[in-house]
């Protein structure tokens, strides 16, 4: 549901379209039970996955297919396909039933999987403003998720918002060849060649590191893993906007200053990509998109764990006879570790930021 109010919007507006909505949405007229939402399909960077088939069940014996046939690879918690099939109402599900194949391990695997639907109701019965989109949204998509290892993991996603709301373990089967390709060539030359498909854009360095290393099965269960971190800006004002938060675990979110503390209060997977809208250097605002480096943050993450203190995920401005020094440190109360392999592309700031 999106309901798009004018450009300039007042707080009593907006806390007015909520009430209406929760009311719609909830005690007036009970817990609404279809939702206009579609699936889609996800797999990680790098490690192809093709799902052979899959179906959202929900309690009405009704279902909703995941898309599939596709080589995936484009990235963790991204939806690929976007199939608009049935009514425009559809129950929501309470049950994942997944059959996919892993190509770096040439191994076919199947579940069935109990969803929290109460849990997935009460999400997409809970709509709330966007400040980013500047209307009143609700979660309209879910994502079936598969990687190697077997690990299934589904997400709900709204327009600035991707939530986990499951994780489980598909067994391993095996089924016959020809669900994969009709076509008349050894499998393992189909297989290298869907696997080189995926990984095209990278170094001849990267590809061959990939390919000497064995597949790494608990990387992505890893990823589920959250810590009690908060961000905190030093040496400057704390940006507009956060404009997305992207997680390793395949969540996203936006935050928006200073109406944070509920948010920074809550723990969370490891942080893989930011943007937000900062001046930079002050009275000259710019988009700025930082990409951490994954080995380096997750490393530091579980070092300083062990120092059992909340961490911080610091952007600090310092000034020296140079200028302006900008740096990104993880620390404690104790330790302090500089991200030194983090990259920052700073770009001019988009009209709607404005």
């Amino acid at each position: 549901m999106r309901c798009k109010p004018p450009k300039s919007i007042s707080i009593g507006f907006v806390i007015v379209a909520l009430l209406s909505l929760f009311t719609l949405f909830g005690c007036g007229h009970g817990v609404k039970k279809k939702h206009d939402w579609l699936a889609s399909e996800s797999a990680p960077n790098y490690y192809p996955m093709k799902i052979i088939s899959g179906y959202f069940h929900d309690p009405d014996g009704g279902s909703l297919y995941v898309p599939n046939g596709k080589l995936l690879y484009e990235g963790w918690g991204e939806g690929v396909s976007t199939h608009v099939v049935g009514p425009d109402l559809k129950a929501l599900p309470n049950r994942l039933e997944i059959t996919f194949f892993s190509y770096t391990e040439d191994q076919f695997y199947h579940g069935d999987f109990q969803l929290p639907y109460e849990r997935i109701l009460e999400l997409f019965n809970s709509p709330y403003y966007s400040h980013k989109n500047e209307q009143v949204i609700t979660y309209d998509e879910i994502v079936a998720g598969v990687a190697p290892g077997g690990l299934v993991t589904v997400w709900v996603v709204s327009a600035d918002r991707t939530l986990e709301i499951f994780s489980g373990q598909a067994e391993k089967t095996k089924l016959d060849w020809s669900v994969i390709t009709s076509e008349e060539i050894p499998r393992q030359q189909y297989i290298n060649r869907s696997v080189e498909h995926s990984r095209r854009e990278l170094s001849p360095e990267a590809k061959e590191a990939m390919a000497k290393n064995p597949v790494p099965l608990d990387r992505w269960k890893n990823y589920r893993k959250r810590y009690n971190w908060q961000l905190q800006f030093t040496g400057q004002e704390p940006p507009k906007m956060v404009d997305y938060i992207k997680y390793f675990n395949g969540e996203r979110d936006l935050l928006l200053y200073p109406h944070a503390e509920e948010y920074l209060s809550q723990p969370h997977a490891v942080p893989k990509a930011m943007t937000m809208v900062w001046d930079w250097p002050k009275g000259r605002p710019r988009l700025m998109e930082f990409k951490f480096n994954e080995k380096e943050i997750m490393e530091t993450f579980q070092e300083l764990e062990k120092d059992n203190m909340p961490l911080y995920l610091e952007f600090r401005m310092q000034e020296s006879e140079k200028g302006q020094l900008f740096s990104v440190l993880l620390k404690n109360e104790k330790r302090e570790f500089y991200l030194k392999r983090t990259d920052l592309e700073t770009y001019g700031v988009p009209e709607r930021y404005r």
